[in-house]
């Protein structure tokens, strides 16, 4: 595991790119879990899929195939948490990590997690099980997946975007109201201020 944070965490999340579109990577690695296209619904309980090209099931990959998600939702472009999708052999799972910087990694509890087809693997987290910093509108988010097997000897890489991270509207808020003008009272031409007028 500390191999796996130690590897994603060196993917730095910069920029942002609009969210709810569908991001399509190439064909760019060798191994069953290279990404064809990623994707997310938003809202306060988002579903992520991932999408390969070539089709797998979930005793292919014990042991030697994961599929995280890194999500940056607190202060700086660096991932706050992600979640790890490993198999038992005959069944996938899906823990929510705590990407401490300082610290061992904390998980904070299992996630839902299904394959709708042999080529796509699932994801449900609400949000509410993240912090979030109280002056974000959005958060991020990045797909990495790691294989090792004949044609990746030395693990085989992927990431969806390759190097901007998906920034997606956190729900309910919008930007902050613009502040309201002062009013200024005026003097009138006898040299007494006009009052300020009076809200109803």
């Amino acid at each position: 595991m500390a191999a796996i944070v130690a590897l994603t965490t060196t993917a730095v999340i910069v920029g942002a790119l609009a969210g709810h579109l569908p991001v399509r990577d190439a064909d760019d690695t060798r191994g069953a879990l290279d990404i064809r296209r990623a994707t997310n619904t938003g809202g306060s309980r988002p579903r992520w899929n991932v999408i390969t090209f070539e089709g797998w099931k979930a005793g292919r990959i014990f042991d030697v195939g994961y599929v995280t998600i890194l999500l940056d939702t607190v202060a700086n472009e660096r991932p706050d948490y992600y979640v790890l999708v490993g198999s038992f052999g005959n069944r996938l799972y899906a823990h929510l990590w705590r990407d401490r910087a300082h610290r061992p990694d904390y998980r904070v509890g299992s996630v839902n997690v299904w394959k709708p087809n042999w080529k796509s693997v699932a994801v449900k987290l609400p949000l509410s099980r993240m912090s979030i910093g109280s002056r974000r509108l959005v958060y991020r988010w990045q797909v990495e997946t790691l294989f090792t097997g004949a044609r990746c000897r030395n693990v085989c890489f992927d990431l969806a975007p390759d190097s901007q991270a998906v920034a997606e509207p956190l729900p309910g808020l919008t930007q902050p109201p613009s502040p309201t003008p002062s009013v200024t009272p005026t003097p009138d031409p006898s040299g007494t201020p006009t009052p300020e007028p009076t809200r109803s």
